[in-house]
């Protein structure tokens, strides 16, 4: 059999601080993890301990829980038009990089934003130009990823060609800008991978117009909510209106081996985030 993907992990709560979100992270059984660089509703946030990150550096080398993505707070708009809270935004990304050098983490994801009015090429640009001025000055080389988005308003980066153009204005730190793709927003968005042939499509279409090699990272979560909603509540694997195929066809697809897989699905504790994690490892090997 080819190399499949085989890094699993969720989106741990951070409520008991690094310690206990990777406490979480491994009850649930993953070997990848995501959890927010900061509060997750607020603009500034405070600079984990030191030795709080010694210790997550350390537990995550001997778990082998690698990587570890910092998800941005949900206010960031990477595209507004807004100077002030642009402005407000790069400052929300420079300090997500600097958690995440702090803490040894490889990515930071974040939402893109909504161009509010402005029109989806100007958003385009202030996306670029954000991304290209808060990685001009960082020196950690910490990969970021935009997420896709779920179709809804006037967000960017809903439609692979709106991430292409991002990409194509970041110039000299294009090499530090990644994808992650959410399958619940794609789906609201109106791809649809209710099949294992439709799954493919996406995935084939994201190739030739983003590349595979700058998909990093994937949120697997099912949707609540019809085909081109523009609404991404989130399901348990397999039980939304996504259905299993997707899931199935996506990690057993070999292009997607090197691509962690990050799980948001319901939960109220580490038991319903173990419960989804077999589901989608148990479909493996049967494409």
């Amino acid at each position: 059999m080819s190399a499949l993907p085989e890094r699993f992990g969720v989106h741990a709560p951070l409520s008991g601080g690094l310690r206990g979100s990777l406490k979480w992270a491994e009850d649930a059984t993953c070997n990848c993890l995501q959890i927010f660089s900061g509060n997750p509703g607020a603009w500034k946030g405070t600079a984990w301990k030191e030795a709080d990150c010694a210790f997550f550096c350390a537990e995550r080398e001997r778990l082998d829980m690698k990587p570890c993505v910092l998800h941005t707070p949900y206010l960031i708009n990477l595209a507004s038009p807004d100077d002030f809270n642009w402005g407000r935004s790069k400052q929300m990304l420079r300090d997500a990089l600097a958690q995440a050098e702090r803490s040894g983490s490889e990515y930071v994801n974040s939402h893109i934003g909504s161009h509010l009015g402005a029109g989806m090429d100007a958003g385009i640009r202030r996306v670029a130009a954000a991304l290209v001025e808060v990685l001009s000055e960082d020196g950690s080389g910490t990969t970021v990823l935009l997420e896709t988005t779920n179709g809804s308003g006037k967000l960017v980066g809903s439609r692979f060609e709106e991430l292409e153009s991002v990409l194509e204005l970041c110039g000299p730190v294009a090499d530090r800008v990644a994808i992650c793709i959410d399958t619940a927003h794609v789906w609201a968005t109106g791809y649809d991978i209710s099949s294992a042939e439709g799954t493919t499509a996406m995935i084939d279409e994201f190739d030739a117009l983003v590349g595979l090699d700058r998909l990093l990272c994937i949120h697997a979560n099912d949707n609540r909510k019809a085909l081109g909603g523009k609404s991404d509540v989130h399901q348990d694997i397999g039980e939304g209106q996504i259905g299993p195929d997707a899931f199935r066809a996506l990690v057993n697809d070999p292009r997607l081996a090197h691509v962690p897989f990050i799980l948001e699905t319901p939960k109220n504790n580490p038991d319903d985030d173990r419960r989804n994690l077999d589901v989608i490892r148990g479909l493996r090997g049967k494409g």
